[in-house]
């Protein structure tokens, strides 16, 4: 295998992969980058070796490719602000303990409004991009909201849970069908949006 081989992630099936020079360049689908899967501001900050082992590798390959890559083509472009995490960085963030980005199962989806999270569940909603988990989530203060996406392996785990997350009551509700219906209503124009869209997710990312 030459050395641009190496450094392209196989998508094929379930693959094992090759002991890897991680390489952030490295593209695990069309639009997602290796890097981008495993960056984070507070691993900088804090000196954190956020590097992943292969079989999390193999995890968020899977994830991009199964889940993220067919929204990307519903939604337009994706912004990730957290993705693989080592335990210690989890534990720096406030991660559960059995958080899915551990394990490279899950990612968190910058979204520059709360229109914007439940446009990207609508979308998910429609029942042919398969995933596991759908949360939206926003600060305590409701100034910054995510999503966060999951796919698992394993597809036999797989739940297809949409919900939201209020992290100032600290409530969890799923969400109902009459919610979903409300939020089909609601207008929602990307060209504004997009215009903000760099600016705000570098302050979001973790």
């Amino acid at each position: 295998m030459n050395t641009t081989q190496n450094t392209a992630i196989q998508t094929q099936g379930l693959p094992e992969l090759p002991r890897l020079t991680i390489d952030p360049s490295a593209r695990l689908t069309e639009h997602f980058t290796l890097g981008e899967m495993t960056r984070s501001g507070t691993a900088i900050r804090e000196n954190i070796d956020n590097t992943p082992p292969p079989e999390a590798i193999r995890r968020l390959t899977l994830l991009c490719r199964r889940t993220l890559e067919p929204l990307r083509r519903r939604a337009g472009r994706l912004i990730v602000t957290s993705g693989y995490r080592c335990p210690r960085l989890n534990r720096c963030v406030g991660g559960v303990a059995n958080s899915q980005h551990l394990t490279g199962e899950a990612a968190d989806i910058y979204c520059p409004s709360e229109q914007y999270a439940y446009r990207l569940t609508d979308i998910l909603a429609k029942g042919d991009i398969p995933f596991d988990q759908a949360i939206v989530e926003h600060s305590r203060c409701g100034s910054h909201y995510w999503l966060h996406l999951s796919y698992v392996a394993d597809r036999k785990g797989m739940t297809n849970r949409a919900m939201t997350i209020d992290h100032h009551r600290h409530t969890t509700t799923p969400d109902s069908e009459e919610l979903h219906r409300r939020r089909l209503k609601w207008a929602w124009d990307v060209q504004q949006e997009e215009e903000t869209t760099d600016r705000n997710a570098a302050r979001c990312r973790n």
